[in-house]
């Protein structure tokens, strides 16, 4: 069975120390995919550390027809 390609909404405490790591150390059932954040040393890290693609705007999340689950971390 292949990993759920997720993507995350939200980089900040919960969406990435909380859901991305605990995703990527599940990698037989996950893979972080995408996120999104307005903050632009959030998706430059998101991208460096998962391998991951990152937007600015949540709605490009919704726009990928490629994962099976979003996380909305954000407030």
């Amino acid at each position: 069975m292949e990993p759920l390609k997720v993507g995350i909404i939200g980089q900040g405490r919960s969406g990435h120390d909380i859901h991305a790591k605990t995703l990527k150390a599940l990698p037989e059932l996950f893979r972080v995919a995408a996120v999104s954040d307005y903050e632009a040393s959030y998706r430059k890290r998101a991208e460096t550390e998962f391998g991951c693609e990152a937007y600015e705007d949540y709605k490009q999340l919704f726009e990928r027809k490629d994962l099976d689950l979003i996380v909305n971390a954000s407030p």
